[in-house]
C-alpha cells in the first residue's frame, strides 16, 4: 500500500558554498551575469521559509566547495599553517541555520575536498556562468590563480585519516529516517577516485578510451549495502527514497527512451561500453543493484552530483535501463517492477551537457517529481559547453600563464 504523503520535500544538491565567491561576484559586477552559488542558497531558503507545502529538505551532496576557505600559493605548503583557518561549512551553516523547515543531509565528493582549489584547471567558472575571458581579466582580483605545481593535488588528494567530516553528525551515513509518511535511507558516495593513488591507473584507462579523466567518486561500500538489505527487510513499508549524491548510471548527455542492458556480474565494463559510466560510483555498484533487484520494494534512487537531470527505469526482471522522460517517470513511479533512478539539477551551477543550461531542484509530492528551474542561462539552448578537465588542458594551463 502507497501511504498519502501530506508535506512535500525538496532536494537540494550541489550548492557549492565558499566564501570567495563573494569576492568574484564584487570583481565581475557589470561584465558577467556570475551564478553565485552563496546568493542562490539564500533566496531558495527565504522561499522555501515561505512555502507552507514544504515539510522538509535533503541537501544532496556537495553543500561547499572545499573545506578551507583561503587559497595557499605554493610557498605556503613548505611553512607552518595557522591552526585555526577559516572554513566553509561556516558560510553553509549560516545560511542553512535560517531554514525553518526539517533538513537531512549527505556528503558528496566535494565535502572531502580540503584545500581551495586553481580556478584555472579544476573549474575554470563557465559553469558559473563566467566565460574564460572574462576570468583571466580578473584573475588577479579573484585569486585562486597562482601556480602550485604538484601541489594542486592537494586540493583532491585524501588524508588517510579524514577527521573533519566527524564533527557534522548529519552527515554520518548510512541512515535511516522517517517522516511525514517517506522512508528514506541516506547513503556516502565518498570521495574523488582521483582522492586515491590506488585508482590512478583505472584513471588513465578511462583516459586513453575516452580522451579525459573520469570524475567518478568512489562509491558505497559492503557496509553500506548490508544496511540497506536490513533495512528494507526490517520495515513493512512499500516505498523507499534512497538518497545518495553520485548516481549508478549517467550518460553525457540525455537519450530519451534509449535502453541498455546491466550485466551485474561485469557491471563497470557493461556501463563503460555503451556509455553510461559518466561521473558515476566505482565501487560496488554492480552488487547494490542486485540487492535493490532481489528486493520487492518500491524503490527509488535520489543522486546528483552530474548537475543536470535525467530519469531512468531499471527493470528489476530483466534489469534493463531506460531513460524516459518526466512525465513517464511520474506515471512509473509508484511501480514496484521498476528501480527509479534520477539524477537531480544543481542550485550551484549548471552542467556543461545541458544545452539550456539551467539550475534549480527537486521537489518530491504526493503527485510526483516535479523540477523547480531557478535559472536558465540559455534559454533556446543553442550553445553546449564541453570543458570536460582534459590531460591536455591541463598541461597547456600548468605552463600558460592565464
Amino acid at each position: 500500500m502507497i501511504k498519502t504523503l501530506s508535506k512535500d520535500i525538496v532536494v537540494i544538491s550541489d550548492v557549492h558554498a565558499a566564501y570567495n565567491w563573494d569576492n568574484v561576484a564584487i570583481a565581475v559586477k557589470g561584465i558577467a551575469n556570475f551564478l553565485n552559488p552563496n546568493n542562490e542558497l539564500r533566496k531558495v531558503i527565504k522561499k522555501l521559509n515561505r512555502s507552507s507545502g514544504v515539510g522538509a529538505v535533503v541537501f544532496n551532496g556537495d553543500a561547499i566547495d572545499n573545506f578551507y576557505a583561503d587559497y595557499l600559493n605554493f610557498t605556503d605548503f613548505f611553512g607552518k599553517l595557522k591552526k585555526k583557518r577559516k572554513n566553509n561549512w561556516d558560510l553553509f551553516n549560516k545560511s542553512v541555520g535560517n531554514l525553518k523547515k526539517k533538513y537531512f543531509q549527505i556528503p558528496g565528493n566535494h565535502e572531502y575536498r580540503l584545500e581551495s582549489y586553481n580556478y584555472r584547471f579544476w573549474s575554470r567558472l563557465v559553469a558559473f556562468n563566467i566565460p574564460d575571458k572574462i576570468r583571466k581579466k580578473v584573475a588577479k582580483k579573484i585569486g585562486h590563480h597562482n601556480h602550485r605545481w604538484w601541489f594542486e593535488l592537494k586540493s583532491v588528494l585524501l588524508k588517510k585519516r579524514f577527521k573533519y567530516l566527524k564533527k557534522y553528525k548529519g552527515l554520518i551515513c548510512p541512515a535511516f529516517k522517517q517522516f511525514d509518511g517517506y522512508n528514506m535511507i541516506f547513503l556516502n558516495t565518498r570521495y574523488d577516485v582521483v582522492a586515491r593513488m590506488r585508482n590512478w591507473w583505472k584513471l588513465f584507462k578511462s583516459f586513453f578510451r575516452k580522451g579525459y579523466f573520469f570524475t567518478d567518486a568512489q562509491g558505497l561500500r559492503t557496509k553500506d549495502i548490508r544496511f540497506v538489505r536490513q533495512t528494507l527487510a526490517d520495515n513493512e513499508d512499500d516505498t523507499f527514497h534512497i538518497f545518495m549524491h553520485v548516481p549508478i548510471i549517467n550518460s553525457c548527455y540525455s537519450r530519451i527512451n534509449e535502453e541498455y542492458r546491466l550485466d551485474l556480474s561485469n557491471f563497470r565494463d557493461s556501463i563503460a561500453e555503451q556509455g553510461l559510466d559518466h561521473e558515476v560510483c566505482l565501487d560496488n555498484s554492480g552488487r547494490f543493484l542486485k540487492t535493490l533487484k532481489r528486493s520487492k520494494k518500491n524503490i527509488i534512487l535520489v543522486t546528483s552530483h552530474v548537475h543536470d537531470s535525467k530519469y531512468f527505469l531499471i527493470d528489476k526482471k530483466t534489469m534493463k535501463a531506460k531513460e524516459v522522460s518526466l512525465k513517464h517517470f511520474n506515471r512509473k513511479r509508484n511501480n514496484p517492477i521498476y528501480i527509479k533512478h534520477l539524477t537531480t539539477l544543481s542550485l550551484g551551477n549548471f552542467s556543461p551537457y545541458d544545452p539550456y543550461k539551467r539550475t534549480g531542484y527537486l521537489r518530491i509530492s504526493n503527485k510526483g517529481f516535479k523540477e523547480v528551474v531557478v535559472h536558465k542561462f540559455a534559454p533556446k539552448g543553442k550553445k553546449k559547453y564541453n570543458f570536460e578537465w582534459s590531460f591536455f588542458n591541463f598541461i597547456k594551463e600548468l605552463f600558460y600563464s592565464g
